[in-house]
Parts: C-alpha cells; sequence; structure tokens
C-alpha cells in the first residue's frame, strides 16, 4: 500500500504581527502548522532574523570588530548591521541606561533611538537595560518619538507591564513584547494582563525566555514546545501570540563563548566557540517554537539559512512531486525555486539516489550519489546526513563538500546495528 501523508493542520492559528511600515515591514508568525512543517501546510511567513545592535562596546571579537569599525554612534552601527544581507529588523538595547552601570539618561535613549530611525528603514525592536522602573520609562518615551514606525518594545514584564501597556502600547500604538520566566503558565499570565490593560493580543509579541544551548536549555525546549501546542491544538487564544527569543545576548554570555583561546586551547578558536553556540542555540529555538530570533554575529546570518529536506518535503514546500524525479530533475526544480523564495543555501536527499544541493549565493549546485554500502538498518540515516552537513558546513566546508560528508556520515550509519554513527 503506497503511503499516505496526513498533513496536520490545525483550524487555530498564529496572530501575525507585523513590524514596521512601508516596503521594509515584515510579518511575523501567522502559521496554522507546527514550527518548519512546510510538509504539512505553507508557512505564511519564513522565521524572521534579527540582529541586535547595543549602545555598549561590543564583546571584543574579529567578526563584531570589523563589521563595527568606525562606527562612533548607535545610529552608525544600527546603520551597518541593517545594511546586512537577510537581516530583517534591528534590535537597539540601551545597556548603559541601567542605572547600576553607566545610567545613560533617557533623553540621552531617547535622542540615539531617533537618530537610529532616521538612518535606517528597516523595522526597529527597542530592548532596555533590564531595570523594569527604567524600561517603562525608556520604552514609553521612544515609542512616543517614533510614534508612526510601528516598533516592538522587548519587554514588558510582570513589574512594568501596566506601564508599558499603557504608554507604549495603549497611548502611542506600538507593539509590545511579553517576557516571562521560561514557565508556560507565567507566558499566559502575563498574555491575559497585557490584553485585560486593553491592548489587543494582535499587538503583543512573546519573549518566553531564552538559555543558551547545554545551559538548561531543555526548560526553554519544553516552553516553546507546549505554548505553541497549546496555540494551536486548543485554540489557546492567550498563547497565539508569535515568539521573538533574543539569542546572541545569551549565547555569548556563557563560558564557551567567552573563555579565552590562551587559558583553554583544546576549545580551539573563541570566537568559533560563541559563533556555534549562537547557531545551535538559534537553530533550536526556530525549530521548537520561535517564529523570530534576534543574533548579534553577522556571521551568523549566512549559517542559520541552510535548509535541509527530503523529496517530500521538498515537494511540499515547493507544491509539487519530487520523490518520483530523478535527480537532475529535482535539482533544477530546487534551484529555481530556491533562488524565487530567497533561500540562501539548500539541500534535499533522495533516499538511494543521493541528494542535490544549490548555494545560490555561490552559484554551486550539483547532485551527490549515495556512497555503496550494505544496508543493515535504515534507522538514523537522515539525523546522520543533516549532522554531518551542518557539522561540516559550520567548519567553512563548501555546501556540495558538507553534503558529501553527510551522505558518508549516513553510509557508516545504515550499516551499523546501531541507530547511530559508529566511532
Amino acid at each position: 500500500m503506497p503511503f499516505q501523508k496526513k498533513p496536520q493542520v490545525f483550524s487555530a492559528a498564529i496572530h501575525e504581527l507585523t513590524l514596521g511600515t512601508g516596503d521594509t515591514a515584515v510579518k511575523i508568525g501567522g502559521q496554522n502548522v507546527y514550527n518548519l512543517y512546510a510538509f504539512d501546510a505553507s508557512l505564511k511567513n519564513p522565521p524572521r532574523i534579527g540582529i541586535d545592535v547595543s549602545d555598549a562596546p561590543e564583546q571584543p571579537c574579529k567578526g563584531l570588530e570589523a563589521l563595527y569599525a568606525g562606527a562612533s554612534t548607535l545610529a552608525e552601527k544600527a546603520k551597518r548591521a541593517a545594511a546586512l544581507e537577510h537581516v530583517d529588523f534591528v534590535c537597539i538595547r540601551f545597556d548603559e541606561a541601567d542605572p547600576n552601570g553607566a545610567n545613560k539618561s533617557v533623553a540621552d535613549c531617547v535622542a540615539d533611538a531617533k537618530a537610529v530611525a532616521e538612518a535606517i528603514d528597516k523595522p526597529i525592536v527597542v530592548a532596555g537595560c533590564k531595570n523594569a522602573d527604567k524600561d517603562a520609562e525608556l520604552f514609553n518615551q521612544i515609542a512616543e518619538a517614533l510614534h508612526g514606525r510601528n516598533i516592538l518594545v522587548l519587554s514588558a514584564k510582570e513589574e512594568n507591564y501596566k506601564a508599558v501597556s499603557a504608554g507604549a502600547g495603549l497611548a502611542y500604538g506600538q507593539k509590545i513584547g511579553a517576557e516571562s520566566a521560561v514557565d508556560i503558565n507565567l507566558a499566559k499570565q502575563l498574555n491575559v494582563l497585557i490584553t485585560q490593560m486593553g491592548v489587543q493580543g494582535a499587538n503583543v509579541a512573546m519573549n518566553v525566555g531564552s538559555a543558551a544551548a547545554g545551559y538548561g536549555f531543555e526548560y526553554v525546549a519544553s516552553t516553546l514546545e507546549r505554548v505553541k501546542a497549546a496555540a494551536l491544538t486548543q485554540n489557546d487564544a492567550t498563547l497565539q501570540m508569535p515568539i521573538i527569543t533574543p539569542v546572541g545576548t545569551e549565547a555569548w554570555g556563557v563560558k564557551e563563548a567567552t573563555a579565552p583561546e590562551a587559558e583553554i586551547p583544546e576549545w580551539g578558536d573563541q570566537e568559533e566557540r560563541g559563533i556555534d553556540m549562537e547557531v545551535e542555540t538559534a537553530a533550536a529555538c526556530l525549530c521548537y517554537g520561535s517564529d523570530a530570533v534576534i543574533l548579534k554575529h553577522p556571521e551568523l546570518l549566512r549559517r542559520v539559512r541552510l535548509f535541509i529536506f527530503n523529496e517530500i518535503e521538498a515537494g511540499s514546500l515547493f507544491g509539487c512531486t519530487l520523490n518520483r524525479c530523478d535527480p537532475p530533475s529535482v535539482l533544477e526544480v530546487v534551484c529555481r525555486e530556491a533562488a524565487a523564495r530567497g533561500i540562501r543555501e539548500i539541500v534535499v536527499t533522495l533516499g538511494d539516489q543521493g541528494a542535490v544541493y544549490c548555494d545560490v549565493e555561490r552559484g554551486e549546485s550539483g547532485c551527490i550519489s549515495a556512497e555503496p554500502t550494505c544496508m543493515v538498518d535504515s534507522t538514523g540515516a537522515g539525523d546522520a546526513f543533516f549532522s554531518g552537513t551542518v557539522a561540516a558546513r559550520l567548519r567553512g566546508f563548501s555546501l556540495g563538500e558538507a553534503a558529501r560528508m553527510g551522505a558518508h556520515l549516513a553510509a557508516l550509519t545504515i550499516r551499523s546495528e546501531e541507530s547511530t554513527c559508529p566511532r
């Protein structure tokens, strides 16, 4: 009997949130399937990528130093960040407003925000200094100064949601981020409180908390998954807001990203470690439920854009049937659709026919034959291919080379009695 796919599509949907205005406005959320489940139904909007720009000095690393070299103001830094390819929005973070730190005045922060708004046309997200009282004042005054730009303030918390909702949300019509501490009940409660203030649920985004991969991230993953499941399967309107997760500030604060190479040489290059931590955390957030992530390092904008599908998933995404086509025909479709949809890098696996790949930016594409092997158990072959391809790509290999390494790892896995690749 042929396999009959049963798409899991829900009658409920995530609210679609619009940030910014005009041609550069972006829409976040809107889907009625689980994250990245393009094989069940078309995704109304792709995952969105923001870049974090702080008014404080950036963490010393070559990538950030090169990006912001010569930029002396927040507006200049934001302009550089906004010009990066595939940046959907810019998050300006006022770390120096912290009363326990530089204690930058609200007036100075407002002046910086206005300068940023004049310098870029990309949507703007405004993050505070993590002091609830100062942030409430800061958000409301920036919301007034940027009235009409349709910004998002990130975030209102239990301690200041009344002031932020009344000011930024109701008085000036800006979007509100609701920040809770990695707990579905806390997220739901805060959403209810904000909407009871009169802010429409469609104007709210959630930040349910984050952590770097390996640092209690299982709690983040569970919360993201449960929030999205409740929103879709139970039609819970109090959890149907899109989720935006600040990844960069978490990933670049852990030991793997901050320990100098001189102290732990066996860990390798410090900047590469930080990039890897941010890649892994961002990818996991997007898989488990985030509709947008905010990154810090510009290299991430390249690395987070690789898509790996099997032929059925790719066919569902592109609206055609690929599972009975020969590799050259699949490659032709993949290259055409990737270019049309803004997908920079894509690999499509074809079972015993191998795989095809397309790097749109570099103009490289091709077919990869499956390695001849004696199959014992095919369990885990897809995961092995994915892991090998991503690991090689993260280490600087071209997409074609990375996919060949993925195919080799898959071949090693299917000839083993275990469902993991033998060492």
